[in-house]
């Protein structure tokens, strides 16, 4: 169950991405919108537990280190061709 949660706020990045149509930051907005529900979730388990689970803790940590990277990445001209080549 923690690992669904962890995965269907991962695929909230993107549309917190898009509020940048109605306040200012961009992908810096994404990355913490998305830090900031990880970060909910982990304390969430903390006081209704009393501890983190390690899926909540790992997950979580993976998820947090791979925003900034998949950011970085998804801007290269190399992701750009695998991309073109997944679509056409």
């Amino acid at each position: 169950m923690r690992l669904m949660l962890l995965a269907t706020i991962a695929l909230l990045t993107p549309a917190i991405a898009r509020f940048r149509l109605f306040l200012p930051g961009g992908p810096l907005l994404a990355i913490g919108g998305t830090i900031i529900f990880v970060l909910v979730c982990l304390a969430w388990d903390r006081a209704a537990h009393g501890r983190v689970h390690p899926a909540f803790l790992w997950g979580g940590l993976f998820l947090i280190v791979s925003l900034p990277v998949r950011f970085a990445i998804g801007q290269t001209a190399a992701w750009g061709a695998v991309a073109h080549w997944l679509t056409r």
